[in-house]
């Protein structure tokens, strides 16, 4: 294991594991000797401890962390804890033996490729620490995991050790000859490999890990630069046949190679090997293992190497996560036709080209990794036209690539990419897609000085969303691309913050001939895919570009404003013409944010079809909607944008914007409280939402959203306290035990990413950990519910089909097997399913039978409710399988039954309206009439209902004569005696009800003496309204003084005193007191008030108590007094004054007692004779 080494005096002596043991045990042995023989009792103490020390030293050294002493002096590894497999499984040790028979951790393989041999498909290998020097291997087993061993420090490495006593002085130089690897330094991709320089040689020295500067001649030597002597260097010449370049691979013979600093102050390495390997086995998986120091070459065409990149996947499935890729010559990872691969938390620093590449690599992701430093070699990143390849990462002819969260830091560059005047240094794109990106989504990424951060180039749509892009050169450079949507990018202290330009080329054609219409080279991909290669269709919303990196007229010197638009005609039969007008689909709710319009005088340009590049320059957003040269079908075109001028210390958007370009990763891009962004931008279509967040918990379609970025993985690069992912890890590490199927549940799949890109955030809040946390510990719960759900219902599906013994229910328990996910519980289910013998079927002939006699019945029979509910019920059990004889018996009893019922209630129905049909037609009324026809439309046998209607239509009613009206009508008085009441009238003159009444026994003083409630019909059978009628109440006696008597009515217990309209008189025989009054219907004395054809008079005769006082005459009309002594002056000497009683009266008292005298007196007589 190549480890830690030991210092003594100047030279670092590199130690295996074993070797330190062997030192510290023979260090043990010298001190041991050092005892005198004649204390041996001494002697046998200091052995066993020492022993003993020994021993508990060897098991101390056994849990000491593998990355206790840093292997790289340059990179920081991820410390990981992967569980190791029981089976399938091979260890690997730089220090161990490829021997047959071991493999295991104690006894470990040497190398990978070994190691591999032993292994069939889905096995692991398990590197422990140290760096693995070995040749190019390849992976074509499928599902091969290569992991680091529980917190083991791994690298392969494509260099070796060229150890001090190699190395000779010669004057201020080191130098060193030998076989090593003969590099080719004409491949490269641009066609003139000398424009190069030495970018396009391979060869690499590393003292201590740190990388010296390659010179192109010995006199260039000096301290940290090297140069490499090739005397028979490998050539190339043009072959005119295939339009190829053909390589002469040089001899391989001594190569020479000069160092300018001293060789023996370090471990000091040069690389000999181009590849660490090719994975080609789908579902390949690599966990903590780093790579480094290959030198690949640029160029694909030469066949004596391995290709461009230190490592290249073309397998399917594939995983990448917690490595390192570092100083490779060329790239650092390579991937072809590698569909649905992740890359995660990994790390491409300090690479000769590019970090990574992706070719036709289609649904692949690139989640949470970082990538700096690209362009180590120096290689031509402008004016060199289509040899510019250059980038962190370049991903061509591809679909549904996404690249999320990922971190493109180029601060420690040491050119500040702001600055438009380093436009000509050598600065690579952050993130470029070029020929054929098709559904890219390149969201919740931070860029920072990087020279363009985003360029799509000639390719399809694309979302590129909530990324941050600080410090650079061009934010986000569009290029002859369809369809894309720009949405919620912050964009801070960036020269050209958007920049749109056509590209000339189109469908496909990469070169035209002289005439700029005939194709000479045709990009296949994009041709086959149709893609126009024209910038149409753009969105662009949301957006912030803030305090944009200006330098004084930087407009007319380098075109840079913070949004830049450059049209051009195309070359093709086409020549199609895409100017400013033609890209935009729509734009608006963005945020341009200036320091002041003498700085920056222009937000805005508009290229017209013409000879100019910029044709307006808008300097104000608001002044773009109103000029008649924009087209009006634009969306939006900046009506709801924000365009403000002011500092940065004052910036009203973020929490914090940095002062200075170059202050990187100082910025917190949060919105800031009381932003005039938060919840003010464009609703957020749903590809767009579900690109930025695809759990859908944060960013939401459809609604208001802030403007700038919403999700990101540095939202706040200012180094506050890291938040505590403890629990999060947990609970990631618990989710990643869980059995396959839970892993694969769609929720837990999804939280679980969530929760790796939150674990992997530099920027992650504590509520975004606490939030992915219990996010991912509710989907494993849910999961393994819905699992249990899935095993619950499937048993009891089970347990029914068991006892049914059907076909249906074996069937229905199936699909519930199905669902669940423990194979070892499915298979017992379906053996008990498989287990179920179906018996015979039970005879249905007499179910059948009755059912088709219920379907022939007439309709309201079938649609009775009993008959139809018996109906379906019969079907269900016709149907199915599981019916037992008695289920069928009981279903034919209950349908026959239901419709014998209903033939009967239909037979009952017809006889019930014939015989009221038959009594309508003899009485002739309206009453009998009505009558029948209610029991008729009982009937539900249609014609028989339409004969007795027509009968009943058929009968002429009758009127009978109107009753004579009753006129009068007494009423036994509570006192005794009789009340008459007597009316008349034209209209109304019918007594339809007469009663005591309820009045009170009390009115002002007077007793109640005689009382009636009756009502009065006017009309009588034709009621009639607002007629009057006369009344007549006799009283039950004769009252001596009538002026003593009041007439009251009282309604709901308010009395009303009529006496002043009414007339007292004594009726012809002298016996009774008569009261004559007028009511009239809502009128005088109709209680009910309402002119309704009915009066309503209840009403009361009071006595006044004998009073001293004279009565007083009554008012308005003759007087109570008046009339009496009329009445007593007819009666004359026949009543006593002022008594009331009858002078009759005593006179046939006398009478009665004179003859009672006189016949009592004979026969007293009488009977003395005798």
């Amino acid at each position: 294991m190549e480890g830690a080494y030991l210092l003594t005096g100047v030279s670092d002596l590199w130690y295996s594991g074993t070797e330190v043991q062997n030192i510290n045990r023979k260090r043990r042995n010298r001190a041991v000797i050092k005892l005198g023989s004649n204390r041996r009792k001494l002697y046998k103490i200091i052995v066993t401890h020492v022993a003993v020390l020994f021993v508990a030293g060897l098991g101390l050294m056994h849990f000491i962390p593998a990355h206790a002493v840093r292997i790289n002096n340059m990179y920081q590894f991820t410390d990981t804890n992967y569980a190791v497999p029981t089976s399938n499984v091979a260890w690997v040790s730089p220090d161990g033996d490829d021997a047959p028979g071991n493999g295991t951790e104690s006894v470990p393989y040497k190398t990978f490729k070994f190691a591999l041999s032993k292994l069939s498909s889905g096995g692991t290998v398990v590197a422990k620490s140290g760096i693995y020097r070995e040749p190019h291997f390849s992976i074509d087993k499928t599902n091969i995991t290569l992991q680091a061993a529980p917190h083991a420090e791994v690298w392969l490495k494509g260099s070796d050790v060229v150890s001090g006593s190699v190395w000779t002085k010669e004057g201020n130089l080191w130098k060193t000859k030998g076989r090593y690897t003969n590099f080719c330094h004409v491949c490269t991709v641009n066609s003139n490999p000398a424009e190069e320089g030495t970018a396009a040689f391979p060869e690499q020295v590393f003292i201590n890990d740190k990388p010296l500067k390659q010179v192109a001649s010995k006199a260039e030597v000096s301290a940290g630069k090297f140069y490499a002597e090739d005397q028979t260097p490998t050539t190339r010449t043009f072959n005119s046949d295939t339009g190829k370049y053909d390589y002469h691979p040089g001899v391989e013979d001594d190569i020479t190679y000069y160092v300018g600093s001293d060789p023996t102050a370090g471990v000091t390495e040069i690389s000999q090997r181009s590849r660490a390997f090719t994975a080609a086995g789908a579902g390949f998986n690599m966990k903590g293992i780093n790579i480094a120091q290959y030198a690949p070459v640029q160029a694909w065409g030469f066949t004596d190497t391995s290709g461009v990149s230190q490592a290249f996947v073309v397998s399917k499935n594939a995983v990448i996560q917690d490595s390192i890729f570092a100083q490779s010559s060329a790239i650092g990872l390579h991937t072809g036709e590698a569909d649905n691969l992740v890359v995660k938390n990994t790390k491409f620093l300090d690479n000769g080209a590019n970090g990574a590449g992706a070719n036709r690599t289609h649904k692949a992701t690139y989640i949470g990794n970082t990538f700096s430093g690209s362009n180590a070699a120096g290689f031509k990143v402008n004016k060199c036209g289509a040899f510019c390849t250059i980038s962190e990462i370049k991903v061509t002819h591809t679909k549904d690539f996404t690249f999320r969260n990922n971190i493109i830091d180029r601060s420690e560059s040491g050119f500040e990419e702001s600055d438009p005047n380093n436009m000509i240094k050598v600065s690579p794109i952050g993130f470029w897609c070029d020929e054929g990106c098709i559904d890219a989504k390149i969201v919740g990424n931070f860029f920072t000085n990087n020279g363009t951060a985003i360029f799509h180039e000639v390719s399809g749509p694309a979302i590129i969303a909530s990324n941050i892009i600080e410090g650079s050169g061009t934010g986000i450079r569009i290029s002859g691309s369809n369809d894309v949507k720009i949405y919620n990018n912050t964009i801070s202290r960036t020269n050209r913050p958007i920049d749109l330009f056509e590209d000339s080329r189109e469908g496909g054609c990469n070169a035209y001939a002289a005439d700029n219409v005939t194709c000479t080279t045709w990009e296949p991909w994009s041709k086959s895919q149709g893609l126009s290669w024209n910038l149409t269709g753009l969105e662009m919303y949301n957006n912030i570009l803030s305090s944009r990196a200006y330098v004084p007229n930087d407009g007319s010197r380098f075109y840079s404003f913070p949004v830049r638009s450059d049209g051009d005609k195309n070359n093709g039969t086409a020549a199609t013409k895409i100017y400013t007008n033609e890209m935009f689909k729509g734009f608006d709710y963005n945020v341009y944010y200036r320091s002041s319009l003498a700085n920056e005088p222009t937000v805005f340009t508009w290229d017209l079809d013409g000879g100019n590049t910029i044709d307006i320059q808008f300097a104000r957003i608001a002044d773009i909607k109103n000029d008649t040269r924009v087209r009006s079908s634009i969306e939006g075109r900046g009506e709801h944008s924000f365009d403000e001028l002011g500092s940065r210390e004052n910036n009203p958007y973020f929490i914090k914007e940095a002062v200075h370009n170059a202050d990187y990763k100082k910025s917190n891009y949060t919105l800031k409280a009381g932003s005039p962004a938060i919840n003010s931008g464009k609703p957020l279509p749903s590809d767009v939402a579900l690109a930025i967040d695809p759990s859908g918990t944060t960013v939401k379609a459809g609604v208001a959203v802030n403007r700038g970025a919403l999700v990101n993985t540095l939202m706040d690069a200012t180094g506050t306290t890291p938040v505590d992912k403890t629990a999060l890890r947990a609970a990631i590490a618990a989710a990643q035990n869980e059995p396959l199927y839970i892993r694969r549940d769609e929720t837990v799949a999804r939280a679980l990413v969530k929760a790796q890109e939150i674990n992997s955030s530099q920027s992650a809040t504590e509520q975004d950990v606490t939030l992915a946390t219990t996010t991912l510990n509710n989907a494993v719960s849910a999961a393994k519910k819905k699992e249990s759900d899935a095993q619950a219902a499937a048993e009891t599906a089970v347990a029914k089909a068991e006892h049914d013994k059907t076909r249906t229910a074996i069937d229905a328990a199936k699909v519930l097997v199905d669902k669940v996910q423990d194979q070892a519980k499915k298979k017992s289910f379906q053996d008990r399913l498989d287990a179920i013998v179906i018996p015979a079927p039970v005879d249905k002939t007499a179910l059948r039978a009755a059912i088709a006699a219920a379907q022939n019945e007439p309709l309201y029979i079938r649609r009775d409710e009993t008959v139809a509910r018996a109906l379906v019920k019969a079907q269900e059990i016709n149907s199915s399988q599981s019916a037992t004889e008695q289920d069928v018996t009981l279903a034919t009893t209950t349908l026959n039954n239901a419709v014998s019922a209903a033939k009967k209630k239909e037979s009952d129905a017809q006889a019930a309206a014939e015989t009221a049909v038959a009594k309508a037609e003899h009485d002739k009324t309206r009453t009998a009439i009505d009558a029948a026809k209610v029991l008729v439309d009982k009937v539900q046998d249609q014609a028989k209902k339409k004969a007795l209607q027509d009968r009943l239509n058929a009968i002429t009613i009758v009127t009978p004569p109107a009753p004579a009206p009753v006129t009068k009508r007494q009423i036994i008085q509570p006192e005794g005696g009789i009340l008459t009441v007597s009316v008349s009238g034209s209209q109304c003159s019918n007594i339809a009800q007469i009663a005591l009444g309820a009045i009170s026994p009390k009115h002002q003083g007077s007793d109640l003496r005689e009382r009636v409630a009756f009502t009065v019909d006017c009309a009588h059978s034709v009621p009639v309204s607002g007629y009057s009628v006369q009344v007549q109440l006799q009283l039950s006696r004769l009252y001596s003084d009538a002026s003593k008597l009041r007439v009251v009515k009282e309604n709901n217990g308010t009395a009303s005193d009529i006496t002043n309209k009414v007339n007292f008189s004594t009726s012809a025989n002298g016996l009774h007191t008569v009261v004559t009054y007028q009511l009239t219907d809502g009128g005088f004395g109709d209680s009910d008030g309402i002119a309704n054809g009915e009066i309503v008079d209840p009403v009361g005769v009071y006595l006044v108590p004998a009073s001293p006082t004279p009565p007083s005459t009554q008012p308005g009309g003759t007087s109570a007094r008046s009339s009496v002594q009329s009445a007593n002056n007819k009666v004359s000497g026949r009543q006593l004054a002022n008594t009331g009683d009858s002078v009759m009266f005593y006179i046939f008292g006398a009478v009665a007692l004179l003859g009672g005298g006189i016949v009592g007196g004979y026969y007293l007589m009488k009977r003395r004779t005798r």
